[in-house]
């Protein structure tokens, strides 16, 4: 009898050693606030679906428990920070953690730059980074221009108040843009840039869908389709490819780029596509932009106002995008305002210390960008539109850590944030000079945060031309 009692306390205290290690809950090896999981499997991720997305999520969890808060994904302790203080804790981190964004490998692939990290990693990033910066220039500006002045005189070839659909119009440009800076004038044809466009909102809605807890079945239509479009998306970046390698250059171009650090061609298609998904976010920031100008008449007035000063009776050129000012503070206020890029992540392999907690090693960190750039801490009526917030008084009285639209601001910010500004500063340029932007009225605009932040449904505006 006594050998059975043994045995049974035995049996007991191994099944509360399983379901301590084995089930997440609020036994955790740190002393983080935060929530327990509200599933034995799936941990808090049916409060996310619930609450729409990851950033609404965030944003719910760190009004509760702070500015350094836990929560489970599945059986992963998660940590989330959303603190200029915090994010400078992890200025020197670079590796991501991979399980967070499995969501692009489909169209991606394993081993594309989102993926990579350690000292291989570092390497790449370091020559992608040049290869973007080096994009940046008046040859790149002069060809983007052409798309903008060719949507210009489209445009004015409407009838008078006709309804212009701004995603599906900025979609066209911005896409042009995109393919032919990374791929080469093989897209100044149309037909292959509306072709490639198609099977990229494919691939994208197919993400979209699947944040929300909709995964196709394998064998089903639906991911039949997706699976093509991937392999169409690839197929065209590979055939430009061969096409730039037996081609004399004129003006080097991202395949180009990467032809010449001897990238192997896998490789190349993966990295290329990365810079299409990136560049999604120019698309819908673009969408964003107009929209708060349609809906701000003083701001709209005001950087027409600054063109007229600065440009005068001039062409519009690379070099004078620069001195836009505030141009520049209605961009910052845009990408604020939208957190169109609401968060990332970072991991390290060893244990450390952020706000006074300890971070067991491996744990993913979530830097809550979208959290902090409508936090009532750092944004006097965040909510509200105000590009005066980022004149040089405003701006230098607040952390920079508090504005991280492109992406936290250590080692591994995004490289083309330059080149994102670039183009937003020369499309609304061009737009501004030539029409007044009216939103059609009985519109109710909600941002979709799903991957990255967009209106839920098609912006409709009209316009006036500026004598």
């Amino acid at each position: 009898m006594l050998d059975f009692a043994i045995f049974a306390v035995s049996f007991v205290i191994f099944l509360l050693i399983i379901v301590f290690y084995l089930y997440p809950g609020s036994a955790k090896a740190t002393s983080i606030p935060g929530m327990d999981p509200s599933d034995p499997k799936e941990g808090n991720v049916p409060d996310i679906l619930q609450a729409g997305s990851l950033h609404n999520f965030l944003e719910n969890l760190h009004e509760e428990h702070g500015p350094i808060a836990s929560f489970w994904m599945g059986s992963t302790l998660t940590v989330s920070i959303a603190a200029p203080e915090l994010f400078e804790q992890q200025l020197h981190v670079f590796d991501k953690p991979v399980d967070l964004f499995t969501l692009y490998k489909p169209i991606t692939g394993d081993g594309s730059l989102l993926f990579s990290n350690g000292t291989e990693g570092r390497k790449r990033r370091q020559q992608f980074d040049k290869i973007i910066y080096h994009m940046n220039n008046e040859s790149t500006f002069t060809q983007l221009k052409e798309f903008a002045d060719e949507l210009t005189k489209k445009w004015t070839t409407l009838p008078t108040e006709q309804h212009i659909p701004v995603f599906q119009y900025m979609m066209a440009l911005c896409m042009k843009a995109c393919t032919y800076i990374g791929f080469g004038d093989c897209f100044l044809d149309g037909k292959e840039v509306l072709e490639f466009s198609r099977n990229f909102e494919i691939c994208w809605i197919e993400l979209e869908a699947r944040v929300t807890g909709s995964v196709p079945d394998p064998e089903s239509l639906r991911n039949e389709r997706f699976l093509e479009a991937v392999e169409r998306l690839q197929e065209t970046i590979r055939k430009s490819l061969h096409s730039r390698q037996s081609k004399e250059k004129k003006n080097l171009i991202l395949l180009d780029h990467l032809i010449e650090l001897n990238v192997p061609e896998e490789q190349i298609i993966n990295d290329g596509v990365v810079f299409v998904v990136k560049h999604y976010s120019v698309v819908c920031a673009m969408v964003w932009a107009i929209y708060f100008l349609a809906t701000h008449k003083d701001v709209q007035e005001k950087v027409y106002k600054e063109l007229k000063d600065v440009v005068g009776s001039s062409t519009l050129s690379y070099t004078v995008l620069s001195k836009l000012k505030y141009l520049r503070q209605v961009i910052n206020e845009t990408l604020r305002m939208a957190a169109v890029e609401p968060w990332t992540a970072r991991c390290q392999d060893l244990d450390t210390e952020i706000g006074g907690h300890i971070i067991p090693k491996k744990t993913p960190v979530i830097q809550a960008l979208g959290v902090v750039l409508h936090s009532e801490n750092y944004w006097s009526l965040p909510k509200t539109f105000n590009p005066d917030r980022f004149d040089e008084d405003d701006t230098n009285s607040r952390s920079k850590l508090a504005f991280q639209p492109f992406g936290f601001s250590g080692k591994r910010q995004c490289p083309g944030s330059d080149l994102v500004y670039m183009q937003l500063a020369l499309y609304i340029s061009v737009i501004c000079t030539k029409f007044q932007l009216h939103l059609v009225d009985g519109q109710v605009v909600n941002p979709l945060q799903r991957v990255i932040t967009r209106p839920e449904d098609e912006v409709w505006i009209t316009i006036s031309p500026r004598s």
